[in-house]
């Protein structure tokens, strides 16, 4: 996942603070229907003053209703169709176009008869139609600040069952039944014409998006933020309408009564009770996997609990029920159903035992790191995946110096980079010692693409079929059927095949994939490195160095050449691609090659040179961090320049890693002093041995929060860090059971297929980055 998170604020942010007036704002909200109690209540004391008049003709016109009355089908305009209170035919007329289906040609016969009866009846004795029109979204306060989303009551409006009498004679039925329907049209002014525009603004904004390349998604952050004359803003109200209605039935209709304004509203946007998306072929055979999976884990956790108590001193009825289990059952069978023991597997996740060799800092630097990389989504998908009330002030935290470390999360995406290329080269090197220099290369791929893939698959198979019929609310439909259940369905294979971050990048299935993508691709190339290190490691020291160097001269390149700013831009430029990203990478398959030559032999620093080392990497840390800041502010202090562009573009994310090979080097021969000791916690253990399932979860966990909202709500840091806390717990629990299910297992089966290929294959390469650290023994800690 392309965390840009400061540059997306960034962008937002100069387009919608105090770079434009709220004239936008007003229009938009003059066009917007009044459909408050208050409108209700003033047509009725309306109605009241006005029986004195003969006919019903002239009090319309009087009322100025009678051009919306003649408009009326026919059959609405009979003696029968008409409400017996004047009052409600005035409410139907001036309001009800506004809240259902009326008044437009093309509109169903069953969705007009519904629609009146319900505009006709709200101040009757009907409590039906008096909840859908409690349930429509009323003008809120704080349009200035970007409030301009009107969502309604979701569950009171679903909760509508309604009973009337038909009117139309074309419908057979005399009484007919219908149910609350929820959808959420969306409403824009149409654009300005260019000269009408702030051209001191515009030229602001698109220097702005030219120097970060944001060019492309410039518009619909400048329509997100509302205060622009470049582009206007946008509006959504909630509306609770006849199920017999369509969405385009109701578009039609408010398309006509608002034509200043454009319309925007698809059958995803609307909502009954009880309706059900169909499982389909692949939808069922994904329920059969994990129906299959979970008949194996408990099997499994069955005859590993009976094994384990049979072979207790007072066992008695363990002996002759594990007899009767495993005695008739083959070796072979008995380890593939063990494999799915979750009594096993727990229990290897919440191990905290280690050897004397192993690499324990790792652990609290890659939970640490996946609990940076979920903070940093938190609000990028917090920020842009729902409306909020304070749209405009929520943009305000940019200003805050502590909140750079949010801003510039990216390079916490580097860390994995780092540790995947520790390990590789750690365990790499300690196999090719006890091979004798024996490399199986075949065996070196497959295991690395077994390790990674099964529960990539499986996550991608939920995501894409299960996973849509989970939650439901005003915001679900558009995060569903356009967002990665969708992209999954059609491009799962890009994924599987590891090539999403270079082939139609924009179309990836789970977007944070990108990395597994790149580590991959970096996974595959690493042999070209390595072999030269073992064999030849004054040779491999120097040609490592000069593809290091290759890296910063094509990502300063690619920085120039594109004219992007210092971080971000478009993704598939620099952010995505391994050409620009292995840098960090290097450097982490050099700390590792280093620390597997050193073992065992302490590295003597005196203590001012050790003081120093941590001072530089502090201070290189907090500048690749925090230097961006002056660039990210509202407005901002500085705009970098070319030349400070290329620089950091190319030198931060390799720099970031030498700073955490610092840190490595320095808890592993003991000067990290109070840094290892909270690194090295033994209570990371477990935590780090399922951040790559977290890794994978983590994303569709928090779109899910923020898309079965039933509303709209203000944004603060109180807010985000509590949904902050709230993700990982639930991210760590989710990919617990996900470790437990695919993981874990697909680890274990690996281990009984190529039992006897291990003569001449690496032992377990290197697990997922971020997966499980290897000690020094090779083992699985």
């Amino acid at each position: 996942m392309a965390l840009r998170l400061r540059l997306l604020l960034l962008a937002s942010a100069l387009v919608g603070v105090g770079l434009a007036a709220p004239g936008d704002l007003l229009e938009l909200r003059r066009e917007l229907p009044d459909l408050s109690w208050a409108r209700l209540a003033g047509l009725q004391k309306l109605a009241e003053s006005s029986r004195h008049l003969p006919t019903t003709e002239e009090f319309l016109r009087q009322t100025g209703a009678l051009e919306l009355y003649e408009a009326l089908p026919e059959q609405l305009r009979t003696e029968q169709a008409l409400p017996a209170d004047i009052a409600n035919l005035l409410i139907a007329l001036l309001v009800g176009p506004y809240i259902t289906p009326m008044l437009a040609h093309g509109i169903s016969p069953l969705c007009l008869n519904h629609s009146w009866a319900y505009a006709t009846s709200i101040l009757s004795n009907n409590s039906w139609a008096l909840t859908m029109f409690d349930a429509d979204g009323k003008l809120p306060d704080g349009v200035l600040g970007g409030n301009l989303n009107y969502v309604g009551n979701w569950d009171e409006c679903l909760s509508v069952q309604a009973s009337v009498d038909n009117v139309d004679e074309l419908i057979p039925l005399k009484v007919s039944q219908f149910q609350g329907k929820h959808c959420r049209p969306q409403f824009h002014l149409p654009p300005k014409a260019a000269g009408n525009q702030d051209s001191r603004f515009g030229h602001h904004a698109n220097e702005m998006a030219r120097m970060v390349g944001l060019e492309p998604i410039l518009p619909p952050l400048i329509q997100l933020s509302g205060q622009s004359t470049v582009m206007p803003p946008s509006a959504s109200i909630g509306l609770c309408i006849p199920s017999s209605c369509s969405a385009e039935d109701l578009r039609l209709s408010l398309q006509q009564r608002m034509p200043s304004l454009q319309v925007d509203l698809l059958e995803t946007d609307c909502h009954v009770e009880g309706e059900t998306t169909k499982f389909s072929a692949a939808d069922i055979v994904m329920l059969c996997i994990i129906c299959v999976t979970g008949l194996l884990m408990a099997v499994g956790t069955f005859i590993d609990v009976i094994k384990d108590s049979a072979n207790e001193p007072d066992a008695n009825l363990s002996v002759p029920v594990d007899r009767m289990f495993r005695g008739k059952m083959p070796t072979t069978v008995q380890k593939v159903l063990l494999a799915f023991s979750v009594w096993t597997n727990g229990r290897k996740i919440l191990d905290t035992s280690s050897s004397s060799d192993t690499l324990g800092c790792l652990h609290g630097m890659r939970f640490l790191s996946m609990t940076w990389v979920i903070l940093g989504h938190q609000y990028i998908f917090g920020l842009f995946s729902v409306p909020w009330v304070n749209q405009f002030s929520a943009f305000n935290v940019l200003n805050s110096v502590a909140f750079a470390a949010v801003d510039n999360a990216t390079v916490s995406v580097d860390s994995f980079f780092f540790l995947s290329g520790l390990l590789v080269a750690y365990v790499f090197m300690r196999n090719m010692e006890k091979t004798k220099g024996k490399f199986n290369i075949i065996m070196y791929y497959v295991h690395r693409y077994i390790r990674l893939t099964p529960v990539l698959a499986m996550t991608i198979g939920f995501v894409a079929t299960l996973y849509v019929h989970l939650g439901d609310g005003p915001f679900w439909g558009k995060n569903t059927v356009f967002g990665n259940p969708y992209i999954c369905s059609k491009y799962w294979w890009k994924n599987l095949a590891y090539i999403n971050n270079v082939y139609e990048s924009e179309k990836t299935c789970l977007g944070q994939t990108w990395y597994l993508a790149n580590d991959m691709q970096m996974f595959v190339l690493s042999p070209i490195v390595l072999l030269p290190l073992y064999f030849y490691p004054t040779i491999g020291q120097i040609w490592l160095i000069l593809l290091l160097g290759l890296n910063l001269f094509i990502t300063g390149y690619v920085t120039d050449y594109n004219d992007l700013g210092p971080s971000g831009g478009d993704s598939s430029l620099r952010y995505f691609v391994p050409w620009c990203r292995y840098g960090v990478y290097l450097v982490g398959v050099y700390t590792g090659w280093f620390l597997h030559r050193r073992r065992g032999r302490r590295l003597h620093m005196t203590l001012p040179v050790a003081l120093a080392g941590w001072l530089v990497a502090a201070l290189t840390a907090c500048l690749v961090v925090y230097g961006l800041y002056d660039y990210s502010t509202v407005p901002p202090l500085a705009v970098p320049s070319k030349t400070a562009s290329i620089v950091y573009a190319a030198l931060n994310r390799p720099a970031w890693g030498m700073c955490l090979a610092w840190v490595v080097i320095a808890c592993v021969h003991g000067y990290g002093g109070f840094i290892n000791t909270l690194l090295s916690w033994k209570f990371w253990i477990p935590l780090s041995r399922v951040t790559y399932c977290c890794y994978l979860v983590s994303i569709d966990i928090q779109i899910f929060f923020y898309a079965t909202l039933k509303s709209v709500l203000y944004f603060d840091q109180t807010t985000a860090v509590y949904a902050f806390l709230a993700t990982l717990t639930v991210s760590i629990a989710v990919a617990t059971v996900f470790s437990l299910a695919f993981e874990a297992p697909m680890m274990a089966l690996e281990k009984i297929i190529f039992a006897n290929v291990g003569a001449v294959a690496p032992k377990p390469t290197v697990p997922p980055a971020p997966g499980q650290e290897p000690d020094g023994n090779g083992k699985q800690a």
